[in-house]
């Protein structure tokens, strides 16, 4: 869950404002802002796949 939170805080577009959102279920945590993820990476292999957005 901490990781989570980190990259919420750290991949976000600081160049929009926007808010991150946590919505709390009975059976989930649902963490909402409006990072997009990095080139090569979908919804399906989000689990397996890793990019490096910075070689250096």
């Amino acid at each position: 869950m901490r990781e989570l939170l980190v990259n919420a805080l750290v991949h976000r577009p600081y160049t929009q404002r926007s808010d991150i959102f946590l919505n709390l279920h009975p059976d989930r945590l649902e963490v909402v802002y409006p990072g997009l993820l990095s080139l090569g990476v979908t919804a399906q292999n989000v689990l397996h796949t890793t990019v490096r957005r910075n070689e250096y």
